[in-house]
Formats: structure tokens, C-alpha cells, sequence
């Protein structure tokens, strides 16, 4: 269940009047949920890398190291092994279209009524509610961004909350944001290392 609040993913190329989302960006960020074994609040931290469309990488640095890429055709979660010697795991899939990847893909739409979802703004909080038909493309029912000193620019992004369709909630604080950043095509990819057990 850990894995699956973690890498929903992937997009639909959507296009939008205003430009909100950049190209690409990179970002560290503290990743919040509820584990739904305990009920106990959860923490991991590590990097994100995101390039329209459909690229991102996400790199749980502890407590557990954990690797998700996703590409518009593949998605990989690769496991490290905990002692040298050992055999790390990799589950390779089909992108499946759904999560955190199209939620940013469907940003370029900007932070205005459309086709996907309806918005509502207050007190440095911007809601984007997804419709029935978008909630079953994307597999997210709602999310809050929350910005810094009430901009509504992406730079001022300081939260990204995600409620999925069966009510789990996570929420990813972001920090040192960089955009449009230049990332070659294999940096959305993944090589399996020797010594890997690989599933599918």
C-alpha cells in the first residue's frame, strides 16, 4: 500500500490558457501520509524531477531508499538491496495513466475552470476538484496547492495535498525548486543493475 500512495502515475497532454507548470522543474520534498496498516502518520523525504510530459522521477532518500521513474510508455520501482551482496528488486509496468504525474501534467491547464477540474482559490490555497470523468483518468479526486505569501506561481508552490478517490490523503511539502531544467531522455529511464530480481 506504501508504493501504491506513493507512484500513481502518469498524464494526459493537456494545454491550457495560462501557463501555471513549467517545462520541467526538480525539488526536494517531505512526503506525509497515513499508513492505512497503523493509521499512523508516515514521513519520507528525498528528490523529485518532473519534464512535460508524462517524465518523473522520484527518489525516496529515507527513511527507505526507493527509485519511481515513469515515462510515457514505462514505469519502474526499484528497490536497492539493503546489504551488499544482495539482491535488489525492480517492478517494471506499462504506464498505467494515473496520479501524481497526470495531476501535473493536467496542471498546464492552468489555475482556471476547464474541461478537467473546477477551481476554487482562498488564503494562499488554490482547490482543484476533478471531475468524474478526469477522476477516473487520473485516479485523483482532489488537490491543494498551497502557496508562499499568496502568489499562485509556481516558484511559491509550498504544498502539493492529493486525496485520491478512496479517501487516502498525501502530501508532498516541496522546497528548493528549480525550473526549466535540462534533463537527457535516459534520466527518465531505468537500466537494471545486475545481481536484480525483476517482476512485472
Amino acid at each position: 500500500m506504501k508504493i501504491l500512495l506513493i507512484f500513481l502515475f502518469l498524464s494526459l497532454p493537456v494545454f491550457g490558457k495560462e501557463k501555471f507548470l513549467p517545462n520541467s522543474f526538480s525539488a526536494s520534498f517531505e512526503q506525509i501520509y497515513i499508513s492505512s496498516l497503523t493509521k499512523k502518520e508516515k514521513k519520507s523525504w528525498g528528490e523529485l524531477s518532473y519534464k512535460y510530459p508524462s517524465n518523473i522521477r522520484f527518489e525516496v532518500e529515507k527513511p527507505k531508499k526507493i527509485l519511481f521513474i515513469s515515462n510515457r510508455q514505462k514505469s519502474w520501482v526499484y528497490r536497492p538491496p539493503f546489504i551488499e551482496g544482495e539482491k535488489g528488486e525492480v517492478t517494471e509496468k506499462n504506464t498505467d495513466g494515473t496520479g501524481l504525474t497526470g495531476l501535473l501534467d493536467s496542471l498546464r491547464m492552468g489555475l482556471i475552470n476547464n474541461k478537467l477540474y473546477r477551481v476554487t482559490k482562498g488564503n494562499g490555497k488554490v482547490v482543484l476538484s476533478f471531475n468524474s470523468r478526469s477522476l477516473k483518468k487520473f485516479g485523483v479526486k482532489e488537490s491543494e496547492l498551497i502557496f508562499k505569501n499568496k502568489s499562485e506561481i509556481f516558484s511559491d508552490l509550498s504544498e502539493l495535498r492529493v486525496t485520491y478517490p478512496d479517501g487516502h490523503k498525501v502530501s508532498f511539502k516541496l522546497s528548493k525548486i528549480i525550473q526549466n531544467q535540462k534533463f537527457e531522455t535516459s534520466f527518465f529511464s531505468f537500466k537494471t543493475p545486475k545481481n536484480t530480481n525483476i517482476s512485472h
